[in-house]
């Protein structure tokens, strides 16, 4: 049987820039590696190349995690009116907008398929 070669994709800078970034978790505010030692391997499936390693959170990371999103929902988020979170969302929305040409090119490669 024939095996198919696909081209490979020509990626942004930026797309090149993320996938090289060091993989890390957002917790209280702050950017912490993860501690555990079983890790994760992202591969893109149609060429199974290696897109990224990530060391998942430890079990005390995932507690000091919801720790920190109570308090934020206490004293942060949960008391913002509706208006408030509209615009954190609207503007979130707008960065996924302006970085649309990236997350396209990093989800066809998660996924093993073509723009």
């Amino acid at each position: 049987m024939n095996q198919m070669i696909l081209p490979t994709p020509s990626l942004s800078d930026a797309t090149q820039r993320f996938l090289h970034a060091p993989r890390r978790h957002l917790i209280g505010g702050m950017f912490v590696s993860g501690e555990s030692e079983d890790l994760i391997f992202v591969e893109n499936p149609a060429r199974e190349t290696e897109l990224a390693v990530i060391a998942p959170a430890s079990v005390a990371q995932l507690d000091q995690a919801v720790a920190a999103a109570r308090a934020s929902l206490e004293t942060g988020w949960g008391r913002f009116h509706g208006r408030e979170r509209a615009q954190v969302l609207f503007r979130f929305a707008d960065l996924l907008e302006a970085n649309i040409e990236r997350l396209a090119e990093i989800m066809t490669l998660d996924n093993g398929m073509g723009i």
